[in-house]
């Protein structure tokens, strides 16, 4: 998160000298009310059966037990876990409940505050991810490259649809992004600190969604190309130091978060 909050930091810091800039703000803001428009859909009823499983399994955390049957998706009820602990700290202090027991009455009877936090996190997520959009842009090509790839997932009715629902979706499309940044970055300058966040953005990703290992590959090229720029051999290169620690990070973080 610090690293995302310097990235927005120096973003802010280029409006002033780029009117370019003002769009992309702009951008955010109109993708962000496209993403929380109507969230309150359906509720206290659920028409998408996948944010059932999200919720529970947080849920599920809250009370002290774990799912380790549902592997293939997962990283995201972490942060809806965290969400629903800051949601009963609000309604204690207001005065709802009093204690988990009655927080877990309140969501039999009507969990529409659960579902509606959650789906403003994903909406959040959703808007973080045209802003990695931008950046991914403006590296591999310009600003303006960057901007209108912003626009195009911005108005992605497919993006903006997944964006209501609190589903791996989403979560998967932003931390996909946010490893491209670093597998980029690699390509620019081959420090280990490059590596070990790409390495801790893949890992994330696959942990929310399995297809995330696929970034894996990208990675690897990214390595395998920056090594041959400063002319070492292919062989050496794939047992580089850099790279068996991104590797070694990349399972660590995996199996720590998905340990079923």
């Amino acid at each position: 998160m610090k690293l995302i909050w310097v990235h927005i930091k120096s973003s802010i810091s280029e409006v002033r000298q780029s009117p370019l800039l003002w769009v992309l703000l702009g951008v955010l803001f109109i993708g962000l009310v496209l993403r929380v428009w109507g969230i309150s859909f359906g509720l206290p009823n659920l028409y998408h059966e996948d944010e059932g499983f999200e919720v529970n399994r947080a849920l599920q955390l809250a009370s002290g037990s774990f799912d380790f049957t549902r592997i293939g998706k997962g990283g995201y009820f972490y942060v809806l876990f965290t969400d629903f602990g800051l949601l009963f700290v609000f309604l204690k202090l207001v005065g709802m409940v009093e204690s988990a027991k009655d927080f877990a009455l309140l969501f039999i009877r009507d969990p529409s505050y659960f579902y509606l936090m959650g789906r403003f996190t994903t909406a959040v997520i959703g808007t973080l991810s045209l802003f990695l959009m931008y950046k991914v842009g403006s590296k591999v090509f310009s600003r303006l490259a960057g901007v209108i790839a912003a626009v195009l997932l911005c108005a992605n009715l497919l993006h903006a649809q997944l964006s209501h629902y609190i589903t791996v979706d989403i979560p998967l499309t932003c931390l996909c992004l946010a490893s491209f940044i670093f597998i980029l970055r690699v390509l620019e300058d081959n420090k280990i600190s490059n590596y070990l966040w790409a390495a801790c953005f893949i890992a994330l990703a696959s942990m929310t969604k399995m297809p995330g290992f696929i970034l894996v590959f990208p990675f690897f090229v990214a390595h395998i190309v920056r090594q041959k720029s400063e002319s070492r051999n292919i062989l050496i290169a794939a047992f580089d130091k850099k790279w068996i620690l991104a590797c070694i990070l990349l399972a660590l973080v995996y199996i720590l978060g998905n340990p079923g």
